[in-house]
């Protein structure tokens, strides 16, 4: 491989820090009631389970690809 495509190959699995903000505006807290709040918290919460199994599948199939490099 060459260095070039090892530079471009460590670029492309580099740690990226979480992109996503929250899905609600941090304002929100201010006027909601506890028990809304709780419901954001679970929407919130529910979010980012989702993103980190998208992304343990995604890491997954590159393990795979890595694998095949000979």
């Amino acid at each position: 491989m060459s260095e070039k495509n090892v530079e471009a190959l460590s670029q492309s699995l580099k740690f990226r820090p979480w992109p996503q903000g929250d899905p609600a505006a941090p304002w929100l807290i201010d006027i909601l009631d506890r028990v809304q709040i709780a419901r954001l918290a679970s929407v919130e919460l529910e979010l980012n389970k989702t993103i980190l199994e998208a992304q343990l599948k995604a890491i997954a199939h590159v393990m795979e690809i890595v694998k095949t490099i000979k």
